[in-house]
């Protein structure tokens, strides 16, 4: 291959393609498990008197990644967290992270910017 068989242009377009593919799976992919997760908390916390929201990069359209946990905040939860931990993170098949909502600093960010589910 000599130097002027190269295409810039080509190139960029090829990689822009690439990126916009791999992007629009992982916003599959973090679709899919918005939905499951939603599915999971719905059935082992309805009807509990317990709140739920999520918060972080699976509420927001392309910015979830592979890295990526599963943010859940508990209002009203009294049984144990690590219970529910395994329980969820068995069944969803990610890592979650479960946050008290009596614990935490930011409860005005959770009520106003998280996604309500329970």
């Amino acid at each position: 291959m000599h130097e002027s068989d190269f295409n810039q242009d080509a190139s960029q377009q090829n990689l822009h393609r690439r990126e916009m593919a791999k992007a629009a799976a992982r916003e599959e992919h973090r679709l899919k498990l918005l939905q499951k997760t939603l599915e999971v908390l719905h059935k082992e916390l309805q009807g509990q008197n317990v709140e739920v929201w999520l918060i972080g990069s699976i509420t927001q359209p392309n910015k979830f990644s592979e890295r990526s946990d599963v943010d859940i905040v508990v209002k009203n939860f009294f049984g144990d967290r690590f219970d529910l931990w395994t329980l969820v993170e068995r069944q969803i098949g990610h890592d979650i992270e479960i946050i008290r909502f009596e614990e935490c600093g930011f409860q005005n960010e959770i009520i106003s910017k998280g996604m309500k589910v329970v």
